[in-house]
């Protein structure tokens, strides 16, 4: 439940139309785009760090250890986004790097769960397909000097539940119970794919 409750806190608050739909992405400065080594880029930066060690512990069946990892990712996760905030250090590298690691998790987890037989391997090519695409479209517009796209609802609700999803798969190695990891991590998946084709759509709209 902690971390359904610190997932939810990160939804954004619902914006005005202009705002929500990012209809005017104008090229900054070329000194907005210089790489600042904040500290919550550095956080970001460790969390990163985290993600082979949280899947090296699993697969060596050590999994409270990598429950311990996983929890001190999605505390950095708060801790950097707090960071950035409240020293009004919010860079382009960090909008970059920090869904980066989400997504280089989620997705780590994702193969490491198919390949361990508890989801199917076609889930892997799904959250794939999705994830590629809108790192691609990150890159293409970071590398133009153009802001890239802030956050949106539906972005956030899927790495909510897919999130949720695996941490339920975690609880069902731990305990040996079913805690229904499966059918929420596929819930996750398809939102997922929902939200990629939100993203587009903004990104079109900007263009």
């Amino acid at each position: 439940p902690a971390f359904f409750f610190f997932f939810f806190c990160r939804l954004p608050l619902p914006r005005s139309p202009a705002s929500t739909e990012f209809r005017r992405l104008k090229p900054r400065p070329a000194a907005a785009y210089s790489v600042r080594m904040t500290l919550a880029n550095l956080v970001t930066l460790a969390r990163l760090a985290l993600i082979p060690f949280v899947v090296a512990t699993l697969a060596w069946g050590l999994e409270a250890w990598s429950f311990a990892l996983l929890l001190a990712f999605f505390l950095g996760d708060l801790l950097d986004g707090y960071l950035a905030r409240s020293r009004n250090e919010i860079t382009p590298l960090g909008q970059f790097l920090d869904p980066l690691a989400d997504k280089l998790l989620g997705f780590s987890l994702v193969v490491f769960f198919a390949v361990d037989g508890a989801l199917s391997a076609w889930a892997v090519a799904l959250l794939m397909l999705p994830n590629a695409a809108l790192l691609l479209g990150t890159l293409r517009l970071f590398g133009r000097g153009r802001p890239t796209i802030p956050a949106r609802a539906s972005g956030k609700l899927a790495a909510t539940v897919l999130a949720g999803g695996l941490t339920l798969l975690y609880l069902e190695r731990l305990f040996a119970v079913d805690a229904l990891g499966g059918p929420t991590v596929y819930a996750g998946i398809a939102l997922s794919l929902v939200a990629a084709v939100d993203y587009v759509r903004v990104g079109l709209r900007a263009r």
